[in-house]
């Protein structure tokens, strides 16, 4: 079956959540059966619930990295390096001084733009956020969210990041701007909008983390 042309190692997640991978790394054929027969029906038989073949992306000190950079219209603007020792990595866990220069030199100098703009210009999609990672100096990209979060939430973001974060903000802001080129960045009206904008974000993240802690993987 479709089981045995799969390339393993490999995980399973859901395409159309933003939990990251469902348990961990699989090897064969047998664990997948064995893991899809530990889900839940809500889990088992979701339509968007795929398996993907893991990529090994780790340098020589073990350490894993998450690019991001989202398109805005025309304008591409780098968001973050995540540093972790765990292969899903879904926020830094690692800050110390060489982690920091990675991510800073990134947003400052974005080495991959004209890579980026290319697979965005190939996928059709000019407003999202690209996640990807280099295997041997090629990149090795893992989806495009054209819903992504636009921006974290200031009580999570540690404080030795906060001054790159601001910087990529700022960029974000300007793209949105550039999407209206009649409208200025100090236009009271639109920086109360925006101000509401980053509310309702901040309120909506605020939810899903709770709903994450009382539900956890279940779903409606």
């Amino acid at each position: 079956g479709a089981f045995q042309r799969a390339r393993f190692p490999a995980f399973l997640r859901r395409a159309n959540t933003h939990a990251g991978s469902i348990g961990g790394l699989l090897h064969d054929a047998g664990e997948l059966a064995d893991r899809l027969r530990s889900l839940p029906e809500s889990e088992h038989l979701a339509e968007d619930l795929l398996l993907v073949e893991f990529c090994d992306t780790r340098d020589g000190q073990g350490r894993y990295y998450k690019y991001a950079a989202m398109r805005v219209g025309d304008t591409l603007v780098p968001r973050h390096v995540f540093t972790s020792l765990n292969w899903m990595l879904k926020k830094p866990d690692i800050l110390d001084a060489q982690a920091l220069a990675i991510e800073r030199d990134y947003v400052r100098g974005f080495p991959h733009r004209e890579a980026i703009r290319r697979i965005f210009s190939l996928g059709g999609i000019d407003f999202g956020r690209i996640d990807y990672s280099l295997q041997q100096g090629e990149l090795r990209v893992w989806e495009i969210n054209t819903n992504p979060t636009l921006m974290p939430g200031r009580k999570r973001l540690a404080e030795s990041r906060r001054a790159v974060i601001e910087e990529t903000n700022q960029m974000f802001l300007q793209a949105l701007l550039a999407l209206n080129p009649g409208l200025a960045g100090g236009d009271p009206q639109l920086q109360a909008t925006w101000a509401r904008v980053r509310a309702r974000h901040n309120r909506s993240a605020f939810a899903h983390r709770w709903k994450r802690k009382i539900f956890g993987r279940r779903r409606p």
